[in-house]
């Protein structure tokens, strides 16, 4: 392209970002006009519950072949294919970690434990209170959060 053009391309590239900038910010958040509703709820607690779990059947696990082998059952288990062994009379295969003229494989030492469910454990959630007003000025509607005193006072077809 020739650098008019290029001047050009760039020029209308702006102009197209500065446009689609403003017709997609709109217009600010509403802060008065007339109530057309209400809601609102007070703080409140509710309950979930989160599994508790214990390591069971830790062991030691070196270099990258062996991580392979240990999640592997032997006879007798089911692979569940996350690095431990089935729930189940699974057996693991116990590598041999030596060389056969007796040093140790190189490779990283790696703990892996299987987990066993122990129960469920209460974790309590707190919602904090929300009060809002729908409110209309003009053609513009939206909800703004008052506070729970000015929602008490504000009354449905009055300014606010």
């Amino acid at each position: 392209m020739t650098p008019s053009a290029d001047r050009i391309v760039l020029a209308s590239a702006a102009v197209a970002v500065s446009v689609l900038l403003t017709a997609c910010s709109g217009p600010g958040a509403i802060e008065h006009g007339i109530v057309k509703d209400k809601r609102g709820h007070p703080a409140y607690t509710t309950t979930e519950y989160r599994d508790v779990y214990r390591e069971t059947n830790c062991r030691n696990v070196t270099s990258a072949f062996t991580l392979s082998l240990v999640s592997k059952p032997g006879p007798g288990g089911s692979r569940s294919g996350s690095g431990r062994s089935g729930s189940r009379g699974g057996k693991l295969k116990s590598p041999d970690l030596k060389k056969s003229d007796g040093k140790s494989r190189k490779g990283s030492t790696r703990r892996i434990c299987d987990r066993t469910l122990v129960g469920r454990e209460p974790s309590p959630q707190h919602h904090l209170a929300v009060w809002e007003l729908k409110l209309k000025d003009g053609s513009r509607v939206g909800w703004k959060r008052v506070s729970k005193d000015k929602w008490d006072k504000a009354k449905i077809g009055h300014r606010a």
